[in-house]
């Protein structure tokens, strides 16, 4: 047409949100062909659903018949719902900032010129990058949830303290449930039900089918495609030797079997996401090739970390995060206990965050998962 552009042509322009929307569109069409839910007649309604502006981005993937009938519902303003609502957000502001933000340029450095480290680097990216996107993505989910409370709408939950998971079926129950619960409603059972006269066989292709799509949804490279079939092996493994692991850890104290197992399912995902993070399988393989090459335990090998105290601050406060989670998933509700305290006692509480939000922001306006 004679217009110059400075566009490739041999890019795909991709609208913002796509994986999201899409999977929400295609449950709610799915549920109306089941006849699991009737089609909404109001279209401002439906629109509402998809492009709810909290969720648009990076979910949570939101379902149609948890959504839509908060809609018609009439909400009173109630003031302590919105104390929760800005609690709920500003704890998210709290994890995106002081601790995502601050370990993310140490992941960007390695990740975007990955041959030129080896050894010590690589260890510290190897468990720093997996509680990078954990805050990352939870903080953001938090936030969504919380500007979502605000105006009324209790949107799904898509964190329940992963990094506490004693197996990798158990992880992908705790970590970004929408998602999996998505893929395991619409893809995983469905599939097994209509093959089930395979048996075992039915079971074991409906893991890796399920988990290539997980795979795929977060983007058209074969890094997630591997990921993807990472977590299927695990899975797959596990269904075989449940048995087998049930009776070797009781032998062991219960504490020690659920701490060893918490602690090879965070091992495990955090080799996994060298494939989440890597630009390529090249890169990945470089990674994993050179984890334990040219190990020097002298100051020499942080030098990469070019923000140290904000990287040692933010791994202090994950450590703080993850004892509150330790406390909650033993039955101790730590949040309702803070909030039986005196009001000076919260609102310095609120304090802290809001001023180490604000000492810590470094100009990053993005959520990581926002790409996919």
């Amino acid at each position: 047409s004679g217009i110059y552009s400075t566009i490739s042509s041999h890019s795909i322009m991709v609208p913002i949100g796509i994986s999201y929307y899409t999977f929400q569109a295609l449950g709610y069409l799915i549920r109306i062909d089941r006849g699991n839910e009737k089609a909404e007649h109001n279209f401002f309604n439906f629109a509402t659903f998809l492009l709810f502006f909290p969720k648009f981005f990076s979910g949570p993937v939101e379902r149609s018949n948890h959504f839509l009938p908060q809609l018609n519902k009439f909400e009173k303003f109630d003031k302590h719902n919105i104390e929760s609502a800005l609690r709920l957000f500003l704890w998210g502001l709290f994890k995106k900032i002081v601790i995502a933000d601050s370990l993310y340029f140490a992941v960007l450095i390695v990740y975007g010129d990955v041959d030129h480290f080896t050894g010590v680097p690589l260890l510290i990216i190897l468990i720093v990058q997996t509680v990078y996107i954990y805050a990352d993505f939870s903080g953001y989910t938090d936030m969504a949830l919380g500007l979502a409370k605000i105006f009324g709408i209790n949107l799904v939950e898509n964190f329940n303290r992963p990094f506490l998971a004693r197996n990798i079926s158990e992880f992908w129950r705790r970590w970004h449930i929408s998602l999996s619960s998505w893929c395991n409603d619409f893809i995983y059972n469905p599939f097994i039900i209509k093959f089930r006269r395979w048996g075992n066989n039915a079971v074991i292709i409906g893991i890796f089918l399920t988990f290539f799509i997980v795979g795929i949804w977060h983007g058209a490279n074969l890094t997630f495609v591997i990921l993807g079939l990472l977590q299927g092996i695990a899975i797959v493994y596990e269904f075989y030797t449940k048995q087998y692991r049930l009776k070797y850890a009781s032998r062991l104290s219960k504490y020690i079997a659920n701490t060893l197992s918490r602690i090879i399912v965070f091992l495990f995902m955090a080799f996994s996401m060298i494939f989440f993070f890597a630009n390529s399988v090249s890169d990945a393989l470089y990674f994993i090739t050179h984890l334990f090459s040219n190990i020097h335990f002298n100051r020499s090998e942080i030098d990469f970390i070019k923000n140290k105290p904000e990287f040692l601050m933010a791994l202090f406060c994950f450590v703080i995060l993850f004892m509150f989670e330790i406390f909650n998933e033993k039955g101790k509700n730590l949040l309702s206990i803070y909030l039986k305290q005196p009001v000076w006692i919260r609102g310095l509480g609120y304090l802290v965050c809001l001023v180490l939000s604000w000492l810590f922001y470094s100009g990053i306006h993005s959520f990581y998962y926002m790409r996919f």
